[in-house]
């Protein structure tokens, strides 16, 4: 996080109801949210975050009010094998 604040839900993937399958060209997959996560962060300025593969997050929640934020986000590819 670069600038602002926001709440990030995590729960492990495995846990969570896919509502829209995996699109590569948006590298993103949409699941239902869960009646609780397993965690829930607060990222604020100089704050990060390490998500594996099976992680599910919910980044962009706001904490009081709409507020920008700005981020760096940098997504590495995995031989798995």
């Amino acid at each position: 996080m670069y600038e602002g604040l926001e709440l990030c839900g995590h729960a492990d993937r495995r846990t969570l109801t896919v509502t829209r399958p995996y699109d590569a060209d948006k590298d993103v997959e949409k699941y239902a949210a869960p009646t609780g996560p397993s965690a829930l962060l607060t990222l604020g300025r100089v704050n990060f975050a390490v998500f594996h593969p099976q992680d599910g997050h919910q980044p962009g929640v706001q904490i009081d009010a709409p507020a920008e934020i700005l981020k760096v986000v940098i997504k590495f590819r995995l031989k798995v094998s």
